[in-house]
């Protein structure tokens, strides 16, 4: 066991692999807010639990360049992890008492795969940012873009800027978001939790994204679009070579 190991310190590196730590909410409808963890999360905080009460303070250490990628609850879990003790002392060690104190919720017109728009509330925004940034940088070593510039050289952008090229959908494109519509219609409507072999939403997004830059990468079988987001980069990137 990790106890007759000796372990007193763990140090991770990509931490951001270990951010879905669970946790109990009553906001578990809003997007933004996801309270199911991975098991991989879970065993590295009860890991550093018992750790730290054997070396306090020096428990675990988390390396990451993004630390929060997904999710603002994330900042939640990377608190328990390193602030465990800050969160308690303050009274938001649950979600909901943090939520409250440092989130906003908003609701907003969001395009959806299907290309529709739909009123999406979530839990968008920090809100008493300072205090915030205080209790993270107790224990957060930062690293900024400018720090970085000291030690490596970034080059220039040739022109200045970034250039947006933009490809617009074609008719097949179109026929495919019909598609997407339905299956989001039908997840909807199913009155029970998925299981395994269902169709999810994530597929739903994903095959949108696929789509969205070659529809072969869905749909083998469809023509090559000359138009499309990858022959655009394609021939960029071949203009510019």
């Amino acid at each position: 066991t990790i106890s007759e190991l000796g372990v007193d310190q763990i140090i991770v590196d990509e931490a951001q692999e270990f951010r879905k730590l669970s946790f109990a909410t009553n906001m578990s409808t809003l997007k933004g807010v996801d309270p199911n963890g991975s098991q991989r999360a879970w065993d590295l905080y009860v890991k550093s639990r018992f750790i730290e009460t054997k070396n306090p303070g020096r428990a675990l250490v988390l390396a990451s360049g993004t630390p929060i990628t997904n999710t603002l609850g994330e900042m939640f879990s990377v608190q328990r992890y390193l602030g465990h003790e800050a969160l308690l002392q303050r009274g938001l060690h649950e979600f909901d008492a943090w939520a409250s104190t440092f989130g906003d919720v908003s609701t907003e017109l969001e395009l959806q795969p299907n290309g529709k728009y739909k009123p999406v509330t979530r839990f968008a925004t920090f809100v008493n940012v300072p205090e915030l940034i205080a209790m993270f940088r107790t224990f957060a070593d930062v690293v900024m873009p400018e720090d970085l510039r000291r030690y490596v050289k970034v080059p220039a952008i040739s022109t200045g800027k970034r250039q947006i090229l933009t490809a617009k959908p074609t008719a097949a494109f179109k026929r495919y978001q019909v598609l997407l519509d339905e299956r989001i219609k039908a997840i909807e409507m199913r009155d029970r939790p998925p299981e395994p072999g269902d169709d999810i939403l994530l597929s739903v997004i994903t095959d949108g994204r696929h789509a969205a830059i070659d529809l072969r990468l869905v749909d083998p079988d469809n023509d090559n679009e000359p138009e499309n987001k990858l022959n655009l980069l394609v021939s960029n990137a071949h203009r510019i070579w």
